[in-house]
C-alpha cells in the first residue's frame, strides 16, 4: 500500500493538511517501510476558499488530492473538516497525528500503532450569503 504524509521540510509531518508544500509517498508492504518518494503539492491559503452556505466544497481538494490518488492513506498533524471529508471521498484512510517525523509516522502506519486524533480536525467557517450583502450594503 502507498501512504502519503504532509510535509513543508520533508522530515515532519505538517501541522496543516492545507498548507503544506509536498507529500512524502510511503511504500508500505509486510508491515515495514520499503521506500518513499517526494511529490510536491498545491497549496492554499487558509480560509481562502471559505464555503458559501449552501454550496459544494471547491473542487480545489479534488485536484490537491489527485497527485496522491494511488495512495490509501493520508497522514497530516491537522486539517480541516472539508479536507477530511474530501480524503474519505476519495477513499483513502485519513489520519490526524501527534507524531512530529514523517518517517516515524509512515512506520507507525506500517505497524498498525498510528494514533488518529480526529479531535484536531477543525471546523470549516460557512459565510451565509444574506450576511455578506447585509456587510456590503
Amino acid at each position: 500500500m502507498k501512504a502519503a504524509v504532509v510535509t513543508d521540510d520533508l522530515k515532519t509531518v505538517s501541522a496543516h493538511f492545507g498548507m503544506a508544500r509536498h507529500f512524502l509517498v510511503y511504500d508500505i508492504d509486510g508491515g515495514a517501510v520499503k521506500g518513499k518518494e517526494v511529490r510536491d503539492k498545491l497549496g492554499h491559503v487558509h480560509g481562502a476558499h471559505r464555503r458559501v452556505e449552501g454550496e459544494a466544497e471547491p473542487r480545489f481538494h479534488d485536484t490537491m488530492l489527485s497527485i496522491i490518488a494511488d495512495c490509501e492513506a493520508v497522514i497530516s498533524g491537522g486539517m480541516g473538516r472539508p479536507m477530511f471529508e474530501s480524503v474519505r471521498a476519495a477513499g483513502m484512510n485519513a489520519f490526524v497525528t501527534r507524531i512530529r517525523s514523517a518517517d516515524e509516522a509512515a512506520k507507525a502506519l506500517a505497524e498498525g500503532s498510528l494514533d488518529n486524533h480526529v479531535e484536531l480536525i477543525h471546523q470549516a467557517r460557512v459565510v451565509n450569503p444574506a450576511a455578506r450583502s447585509a456587510v456590503r450594503g
